[in-house]
């Protein structure tokens, strides 16, 4: 029998692509102060370096007390799946200072992320139309506040300040694009009562301090919105334990 001839050339391995790292764009100036006590605020890009595929962009809001870092291992993560993470500082003592000028403060922060990722998601592979606002405790109540408002939020503050004497515009944001419009919003609370953030009526101070708030944040704003909410059995900043969700 005539024997096999023997391959010219010995075959390779295939060789396998080494995972791809996550990239971290640290501190980007996305919100000035134009007014002496309002605060410069800035926020982490976490992306998947080269990624071709148009995958959401999900804004992060840290809870009270907390900075953008403090949930960086939540955006590493969800970065590695592909999303583009804007992990943000914005001014959480409002939840517990509530000035109307902290309350505009707040909100303004929200919208200056909204511009900024409208203006900068492809640049980082992430779809500007497929924006996804997601948060911890106080985050989720300004998540919820700019999800459900939309439209034009720094108008809404203004005939608010001409109509009642302030207060005047807080920040100036660093992008100038129209706001991105959230498609989808994440919240993950703690064991606050129902109308803590629509004002305690305990507390007639809070009650009035919240009013514009609930003005702008009418569900019918943004009536394709998806929502999703988490809340924890065990939360660390209350002494409560959930036996059952509802």
């Amino acid at each position: 029998a005539t024997a096999t001839p023997l391959p010219t050339s010995t075959p390779q391995p295939t060789p396998t692509q080494a995972p791809v790292e996550v990239a971290v764009v640290e501190d980007f100036l996305y919100a000035s102060g134009v007014e002496s006590t309002a605060g410069n605020q800035r926020l982490d890009i976490y992306h998947l370096p080269g990624a071709n595929e148009q995958k959401p962009l999900v804004i992060w809001t840290h809870g009270y007390s907390d900075k953008k870092h403090h949930d960086s291992s939540l955006a590493k993560s969800l970065a590695e799946e592909g999303f583009v993470v804007l992990s943000i500082n914005w001014l959480d003592r409002a939840v517990v200072q509530n000035s109307l000028e902290n309350l505009r403060e707040a909100t303004e922060d929200a919208e200056c992320a909204l511009r900024f990722a409208a203006e900068n998601a492809e640049k980082y592979g992430a779809d500007p139309e497929n924006v996804i606002w997601a948060g911890f405790s106080a985050g989720a109540w300004m998540g919820s506040t700019i999800s459900f408002a939309e439209g034009d939020l720094q108008g809404e503050w203004d005939a608010y300040a001409a109509a009642n004497d302030g207060p005047e515009q807080r920040v100036e944001c660093s992008a100038v694009a129209e706001p991105a419009h959230v498609k989808g919003f994440v919240g993950n609370s703690g064991g606050y009562e129902g109308d803590f953030w629509l004002g305690d009526p305990v507390r007639d101070d809070w009650t009035a301090a919240f009013l514009p708030l609930q003005m702008i944040s009418a569900i019918g704003n943004n009536p394709d919105l998806q929502i999703r909410i988490i809340h924890g059995r065990d939360d660390p900043f209350e002494e409560t334990t959930f036996e059952a969700a509802e």
